[in-house]
């Protein structure tokens, strides 16, 4: 490649993104704000370097904070003409790395990834006697993460809490909780499982005690990009040092602004100190907003510049469009209702309002700070019959329906293409018995959430198209297990198929994604900041979750709560009390 060619890379770049795209050499931090086109800018670096002959791109590792922000990294870099480059989660690139050295350290199989701690747990809390709710078992399932990715050991787990400033789980004592997190461990060695946390936690101790698989790790390894580094946690901090040695070639993204995981173990600590941790770190803030309109832009700037704050950098957000009124919609909007349920109605009736002015289902989105506040919008969103998945809830292959359509799917005799006349016959013969599969499976959940599973049925379809056009690169025989193969290393990669749906989602799990229309509810105190954050950091953070929330939106804002919840009245925000235009009910 010539250098012209890596420079034309760096055309479709502003000049903030053009500077840190130039950087090759040494600790880059690059402080990015909401919508300011970090993927771009961390892609076109990457493509720069290969075009330039200065990086291999097997020599890079690229890590995102979720599977759906590597395949879209992955999906430009390819794009662009690079191919080979590893990108992926932190836990993606370790079960990568721990399966590909797994022989040389042991000839036991490699073990079960455990992909919902619930039900093992529920099972061991049955066992010793606890009885515990749905809740509760999901709250000791998130402490256990906890402590693993703050890389805490279980025998001072009363000390490290109160060491943490943080709140012990209410309903059962500390040394309760030692016991089952002791069993669950247990259990999962057994049964040979390992969970999320074991997968970094394992690799680390490959590294440390296999110099010679660290050697070829990071040897193999030469080049680390690492995105939302603001979130990332001690243990993967961890695991990162581990992967690089003495090596320094490593860029950071990230914004302190954007810090929302506190509670999950993600530390800040490591983005603010990046240059205590890598002396010599350059430094290339990118500010300007390609998301949000100018007025969304503004309210977000407002939310988080009210308060400053000392411990770290807070970026002002450069709009860098114009306000949409193409379809006669205002930008931001500002609701208040009598209760909650007049409040789901209403955003509702928008919805179809938006709809029929030609927004699409997926363009629109619901979020929220937490899960009940979902319950009255779930009803009307149903007795609608409008399509909808829950983000953060269940995945598109734990979908009852799915799971009907590789169980029928299981049953069938395994053919092959020579049993046809033709390979183009054999490929409709495998269409209509899967369209039939996936229509059976939808009649089978009745009338409710129809029109959602046939949007999950013609998703399922479109899975079915990538298959064979894999297959009719090659023409070689294949089988119905050739295609659960296919199926079972989508699972694998937690593939999450775009689906023409509206998204309902908690903030933290909206993190990453954007909408062109989104309705923020239940903006009122005791919700957003919620009642459990007390301390100064926790009301900090909850406001940093409110940006996150706001900056979510490209198009169309609408903020709104209810005057009264469950009969009490309720009060705004204190966040966008200087802020609101509406008078207050």
């Amino acid at each position: 490649m010539d250098s012209k060619e890596a420079e034309r890379v760096l055309l479709d770049l502003d000049l903030e993104q053009r500077k840190a795209a130039r950087i090759l050499d040494g600790p880059l931090y690059i402080l990015a704000g909401a919508g300011a086109g970090k993927t771009r800018t961390i892609t076109h670096r990457i493509a720069y370097a290969v075009k330039s002959k200065y990086w291999s791109p097997t020599a890079i590792i690229a890590t995102t904070f979720t599977t759906k922000a590597a395949r879209e990294m992955k999906d430009r870099l390819e794009r662009l003409g690079i191919v080979g480059v590893t990108v992926n989660t932190f836990h993606g690139t370790s079960l990568g790395l721990l399966k590909k050295y797994w022989h040389y350290i042991t000839t036991y199989p490699f073990p079960e990834i455990l992909n919902n701690k619930f039900s093992l747990l529920e099972n061991i809390c049955k066992q010793v006697g606890f009885s515990f709710s749905s809740y509760q078992v999901s709250s000791i399932a998130e402490e256990i993460s906890w402590v693993k990715t703050s890389l805490l050991p279980i025998e001072n787990y009363k000390d490290n809490i109160n060491w943490k400033n943080r709140d012990a789980l209410e309903f059962m004592t500390s040394e309760q909780f030692g016991q089952i997190y002791k069993i669950y461990e247990e259990c999962k060695a057994k049964i040979n499982q390992i969970d999320f946390e074991d997968i970094l936690l394992i690799m680390v101790h490959i590294i440390d005690q296999y110099p010679q698989i660290a050697a070829k790790i990071r040897q193999n390894y030469r080049y680390f990009i690492v995105d939302e580094f603001q979130d990332i946690s001690p243990l993967q901090y961890y695991v990162l040092r581990m992967w690089m040695g003495q090596n320094l070639d490593i860029c950071v993204v990230g914004d302190p602004s954007q810090t929302i995981y506190s509670f999950a173990g993600a530390s800040c600590y490591y983005l603010n100190n990046f240059d205590k941790l890598f002396p010599g770190a350059k430094h290339i803030k990118i500010v300007k907003n390609y998301r949000s309109s100018e007025q969304i832009v503004q309210l977000a700037n407002k939310i988080l510049l009210h308060k400053r704050n000392k411990n770290y950098e807070q970026l002002k957000l450069k709009s860098n469009k114009s306000v949409r009124d193409d379809k006669n919609i205002n930008s931001l909007n500002f609701d208040i209702y009598k209760n909650e349920k007049q409040e789901a109605e209403k955003v509702v009736v928008k919805i179809e309002e938006l709809l029929n002015k030609g927004y699409k289902l997926s363009d629109i989105a619901i979020l929220y700070r937490a899960k009940f506040q979902a319950r009255n919008i779930l009803q009307f969103v149903e007795k609608k019959n409008l399509p909808f998945i829950e983000k953060g809830s269940e995945k598109f292959f734990e979908n009852p329906v799915i799971n009907l359509i590789l169980e029928d799917i299981k049953k069938n005799k395994v053919f092959y293409t020579q049993e046809y006349s033709s390979f183009e016959e054999c490929i409709s013969n495998f269409r209509k018995r899967i369209n039939k599969t996936v229509d059976r499976a939808i009649q089978l959940r009745g009338k409710k959430e129809f029109s959602k599973n046939a949007i999950l049925g013609k998703a399922f379809n479109h899975l079915v198209d990538n298959f064979f056009q894999i297959v009719q690169t090659t023409k070689q025989n294949y089988s119905i297990d050739d295609f659960l193969q296919y199926i079972y290393e989508l699972i694998e990669q937690e593939f999450e198929p775009e689906l023409n749906c509206i998204t309902l989602a908690s903030i933290h799990s909206s993190k990453g994604l954007e909408f062109t229309c989104v309705f923020l509810i239940g903006v009122s105190d005791g919700n957003i900041p919620i009642s459990l954050a007390n301390s100064k950091e926790e009301i900090e953070e909850e406001r940093r979750l409110l940006y996150v929330a706001i900056t979510r939106a490209k198009q169309i804002l609408f903020i709104s709560f209810s005057a009264f919840s469950n009969s009490r009245k309720t009060s705004l925000s204190r966040f966008l009390e200087r802020i609101w235009p509406v008078k207050k009910i």
